[in-house]
């Protein structure tokens, strides 16, 4: 249980093997003792191996919770952290303390053989735990705090997340460049317009040409002579 006080004393994420639902057993050293004292004298217990642990199996993640409650914090306030132990070596260092799988027993034939009973239950072995073991230890300055194997965890689980948010966002990126680059390739390919293009499409439609503009000129120095010959020619008709 000590694993689990450090990191919710320290508030940091607990990690938890597997999907946390892995059971296990816990037994409290006094029921151990009594369990123990009861073999001696009785002859049914000679060549039997008993178990000894409370009557309940809780699951990893059930521990971490139950740990919280026994330190006196908020269960739902400590961040549980799943991870795959094949996807790590930590070398000699035990990243865990229970073996990544079901492990509880029976202790019907010790309650049997040797008039035992389990005094202690989870919540109750794990406050005394945290009381008369943790605390004192902490105050001693004799924890080991050591949380290496945690922080690579939570390196590569946070990398791992990363990576699809930075793929997603160069995938984006690269969506808008390509308009860009392709509107930039049409106007490369486009070829220029030649000078007879240019001096076509400036010069108006409707302008004339210098003879035609002469002509005009012409007509408009003759139209006085005209009107007063057409007002003799009607005189002269009268």
């Amino acid at each position: 249980e000590q694993y689990f006080f450090e990191r919710i004393e320290a508030g940091r994420p607990v990690c938890v093997p597997g999907d946390g639902k892995h059971l296990t057993g816990l037994g409290h050293v006094q029921d151990l003792a009594v369990a123990m004292a009861n073999v001696m004298g009785r002859f049914e217990s000679i060549g039997k191996v008993y178990n000894v642990q409370d009557d309940v199996a809780i699951s990893f993640d059930g521990l971490v919770r139950a740990c919280a409650l026994a330190a006196g914090k908020e269960p739902s306030a400590v961040e549980i952290v799943h991870y795959d132990p094949k996807d790590f070596d930590f070398g000699k260092k035990k990243a865990f303390p229970m073996r990544p799988q079901h492990f509880w027993t029976d202790v019907e034939l010790a309650r049997h053989d040797l008039e035992w009973e389990p005094k202690f239950d989870t919540t109750r072995g794990l406050k005394d735990a945290y009381e008369n073991d943790f605390v004192v230890k902490m105050k001693e300055g004799a924890l080991s705090n050591d949380f290496e194997c945690d922080d690579m965890v939570l390196s590569a689980l946070n990398q791992a997340a990363e990576a699809p948010v930075a793929e997603a966002a160069a995938a984006a990126a690269a969506s808008a460049a390509a308009p860009a680059v392709a509107d930039a390739a049409v106007e490369a390919e486009a070829p220029e317009p030649t000078d007879a293009e240019v001096s076509g499409a400036s010069a108006p439609q409707d302008e004339m040409t210098e003879e035609e503009a002469q002509e005009e000129a012409a007509q408009e120095e003759q139209d006085p002579l005209d009107a007063l010959i057409d007002a003799v020619f009607e005189e002269v008709i009268q």
